[in-house]
């Protein structure tokens, strides 16, 4: 829970450890690891490392969340992360160069390096430039190219990774499409699903309890149409997989409100607080420079400090 204990919490238990001028982008979580995405673009992880999927480069368990560094092993260069996924024992970052990276258990290839050595930090998936979506499932991981092409490795007992075969894959397949391109992908325990561009969705793998949606128990080795969606029902759903709907910013996951003056906020908007000012669109409200004061909340502007008064930066009164 990365509240630096191992004691079960039958109500949310606050993180510690995260930065506290960052907020969240994403989280994410494994069997018994979890991982966040800051707003900086960094990675932070925490919980159970025997394989190494927390990506510290130690097998160390963490109760408390520690930084994933993905650097590029010629330059040092550090990249920084657009998203996060995890799986049961492995976690994949897709990186602002559209490149995915992946870390812990590999003993099915989940990783995607070509082999089946685990490894305690990020590493780049084989043949993985120009991804847009990343999903890890329970021991496979899949992926959308840009062009729309779906690639997944790792285990593949239920044909899981959408080839249509059972042989399990150590690097990125593709997954026949029949002339259609994806939007988004996810992966579950033993299955996969997709969102095509003409809005359909399609799912392959385990089916043995009806989760491919297709009307029977069959199992399905290469992508098949969930029948009772109807045609084109997904251009309804969230245009960029944010979770809202009601989104001034459809094309990106990073923020979905424009706020007035005098309010900010990513996901909703909320009135700026005494001492603070803001401008139509901000995200954080902006505070009062010293000679300035602002007591009044939601306010888009502070008032200059009267002759012979002095304020403080984020001052509530002159």
């Amino acid at each position: 829970l990365g509240d630096n204990t191992t004691t079960g919490k039958t109500t949310p238990a606050f993180v510690l450890g995260l930065p506290s001028n960052q907020s969240i982008k994403q989280v994410s979580t494994g069997y018994q690891h979890t991982c966040a995405l800051l707003e900086n673009q960094t990675v932070m992880c925490w919980g159970y490392n025997g394989y190494g999927q927390l990506g510290d480069n130690t097998y160390q368990r963490r109760l408390v969340p520690v930084l994933v560094e993905i650097r590029d092993s010629m330059t040092n260069e550090l990249y920084n992360v657009k998203q996060i996924t995890t799986g049961k024992y492995h976690t994949c970052a897709l990186t602002e160069h559209d490149e995915a990276w992946c870390w812990g258990a590999n003993s099915k290839g989940q990783l995607g390096l070509g082999n089946t050595t685990s490894s305690a930090k990020p590493i780049p998936v084989a043949t993985s430039s120009g991804i847009s979506k990343i999903s890890a499932g329970y021991e496979h991981t899949c992926a959308v190219y840009q062009g729309g092409s779906i690639r997944c490795w790792g285990f593949n007992s239920n044909g899981q990774l959408g080839d249509g075969t059972t042989t399990t894959r150590t690097s990125p397949v593709l997954v026949s499409l029949n002339g259609n391109t994806a939007v988004n992908i996810d992966g579950g325990a033993a299955f996969t699903c997709a969102i095509y561009s003409n809005a359909n969705t399609y799912c392959w793998g385990k089916n043995n309890d009806g989760q491919l949606g297709i009307g029977n128990t069959t199992q399905m080795k290469s992508p098949s149409l969930v029948n009772s969606f109807g045609t084109g029902v997904t251009s309804l759903f969230d245009k960029d997989f944010d979770g809202f709907l009601d989104d001034d910013f459809p094309s990106t996951t990073y923020r979905s409100k424009s706020c007035n003056s005098g309010e900010f906020g990513r996901f909703s908007c909320h009135d700026t607080w005494q001492g603070f000012y803001s401008q139509y669109n901000q995200i954080y409200p902006t505070h009062c420079l010293p000679g300035s004061y602002q007591n009044q909340s939601g306010s888009s502007n502070c008032s200059p400090s009267p002759a012979g008064t002095y304020s403080p930066g984020l001052a509530t009164t002159n």
